[in-house]
């Protein structure tokens, strides 16, 4: 999650010039490459488990689940060839605590 917010606010517009008064957008294509990396460890992680801690739903899971929400909203996409992650993903989409964080998204709840 930290390179991803390294990431936004260096190598993209961020929040804006009057809130990004310094930017490295160097420093941000290394922290986009460092958050690949990461996505791909977490890739090869549930290629032999269902869950990023072992066999259950844990912390672990609504972590990484945080920081493919904050990726997907600064448009740092999963690279096509982590299956495995994507579809941890998708199986995150459909529990219910998702499903209900999507519907006050969508009507626009705090």
């Amino acid at each position: 999650l930290d390179a991803v917010s390294v990431y936004f606010h260096h190598a993209t517009p961020g929040l804006g010039p009057e809130v990004e008064l310094y930017q490295n957008a160097e420093w941000g294509m290394r922290m986009r490459d460092k958050a690949v990396r990461g996505m791909r460890y977490f890739d090869d992680l549930l290629r032999d488990q269902p869950f990023v801690a072992g066999t259950s739903f844990s912390m672990a899971d609504i972590a990484v689940l945080g920081g493919m929400i904050f990726s997907a909203l600064v448009e740092l996409e999963v690279p096509e060839d982590c299956t495995a992650l994507r579809e941890w993903h998708a199986r995150m989409q459909q529990r219910p605590s998702v499903q209900q964080w999507r519907a006050m998204v969508e009507r626009g709840e705090p």
